[in-house]
């Protein structure tokens, strides 16, 4: 260990000098050049974190013990004499940290010729010139076929794929996609991965309920849930703010907790139904399609398919600025989401027809309707909720205080078979 503390100011003065550049140029002052540049970059909350960039201008990120095993591998060959250990190695990194002046304008991705740094350089570029839906159909045939078996919101398909190559889209809406398998969707996700590299990842839905699960998001452009099980993470509360621009907290194992918006759009591909709330803010969140699988199969479809991607992504992007205003969402068809609400209401169909029938002039205490429900039809608050919207959509039915009391007028208990109603004279 050094002796004094004086000592040890020197030494890591002097190695940062030589990182900065400062030092070990020529080395006539005795450090030999450091041997790539480390440079830094700040994450959404602030704090400095090291990188390197290769000629591309393409940065890693690299952790502080890294670079501080660096330094300690610089000590052992170049001044046997400084005594380093690893706390003041990583004291050095921590100082070079606040002392280096941070790369700016940090995009995750630009095209091959962009001038600027990113965390991954496409590797071709969006075409400039008109893509007609003719020239697409020619050019694109696996492609052409693959959108032929979208079903419902074929257009908006098109659109929020075009919008993930728009570097100012927000990602307020995300895309399910469900088919009961062979019908492309993880080709299409491997031409994703393929264009998008490090800023890609895939993820499953049991791991949204972790408190680290945000972290896998940062830095990403497309996060895709490739076999979805249980769409109910859907609905929770920190996809919901992710989708809704709203900052997430980011928990970094042995890191400060830090909140920031989510840059990722997401894609969900399953075999699932989707888990239906009602709610105005989910309607506007998502854009549904199911597929039909192939009829055929193609050889090499995958390489076939990203050989057509360069022309179909740029047609996509096209069709995205063509027809949508940028940070709004993308037009849906309205009729698919009330179809999904009408599919999901199977279980309060068959409890309505036993327990409830429907009268404009009656109405009901809804306290008796809550016992009523969850006695017979489901315990979860949730679902009484959702209930009440099945109420108020398929049967008119309304929540209204009548004589102090909540009730939920135009509808009545039915009666039981064999109960007689004594009318009053």
């Amino acid at each position: 260990m050094v002796a004094k503390k004086d000592s040890k100011d020197k030494i890591i003065k002097t190695i940062v000098d030589v990182m900065l550049g400062h030092r070990g140029l020529d080395g006539k002052d005795g450090f030999s050049p450091w041997a790539h540049k480390i440079m830094v970059v700040c994450d959404p909350s602030g704090k400095r974190k090291p990188c390197i960039a290769d000629d591309d201008q393409v940065i890693t990120l690299l952790t502080v013990e890294g670079v501080a095993s660096e330094i300690l591998a610089y000590i052992d060959s170049n001044h046997t004499d400084y005594l380093v250990d690893h706390d003041l190695a990583t004291k050095i990194v921590k100082t070079y940290l606040l002392r280096a002046t941070p790369i700016e304008d940090v995009s995750l991705t630009r095209e091959i010729n962009e001038p600027g740094y990113c965390y991954h350089r496409q590797p071709y570029n969006m075409l400039q010139w008109e893509i007609t839906e003719e020239e697409m159909q020619g050019t694109c045939e696996l492609f052409h076929e693959w959108l032929g078996r979208v079903k419902h919101n074929k257009q908006a398909v098109v659109h929020w794929l075009g919008s993930l190559f728009v570097p100012q889209a927000t990602n307020q809406q995300y895309l399910v996609l469900k088919g009961e398998g062979m019908d492309g969707k993880g080709a299409l996700l491997n031409c994703l991965a393929d264009f998008f590299g490090p800023t890609f990842a895939s993820t499953f839905g049991e791991k949204v309920k972790g408190d680290r699960w945000t972290t896998s998001t940062l830095n990403k452009r497309v996060v895709a849930f490739p076999d979805a099980q249980n769409l109910a993470f859907l609905n929770s509360e920190v996809f919901k703010s992710i989708t809704g621009g709203n900052p997430v907290p980011y928990r970094f194992l042995y890191q400060e907790e830090f909140s920031a918006p989510s840059e990722a759009f997401f894609i969900v591909c399953t075999n699932e139904d989707v888990d239906v709330t009602g709610m105005k803010s989910d309607r506007r969140r998502r854009i549904y399609a199911e597929m039909e699988s192939a009829r055929t199969q193609v050889k090499d479809y995958q390489q076939n398919l990203k050989d057509e991607a360069q022309i179909f992504f740029s047609y996509c992007r096209q069709q995205y600025l063509k027809n949508c205003e940028i940070g709004m969402p993308i037009p849906v068809d309205d009729s698919v989401e009330d179809n999904l609400e009408a599919d999901s209401w199977d279980q309060f169909d068959l409890f309505f027809e036993d327990h409830l029938t429907n009268r404009p002039e009656g109405s009901m205490p809804r306290a008796d309707l809550y016992h009523m429900f969850i006695n017979n039809c489901d315990r979860r608050n949730m679902m009484f909720k959702r209930f009440k919207y099945y109420l108020r959509k398929k049967w008119g039915a309304e929540e209204k205080r009548i004589d102090g009391i909540w009730r939920i007028k135009g509808v009545r208990r039915r009666l039981e078979k064999g109960t007689v109603t004594l009318v009053k004279q």
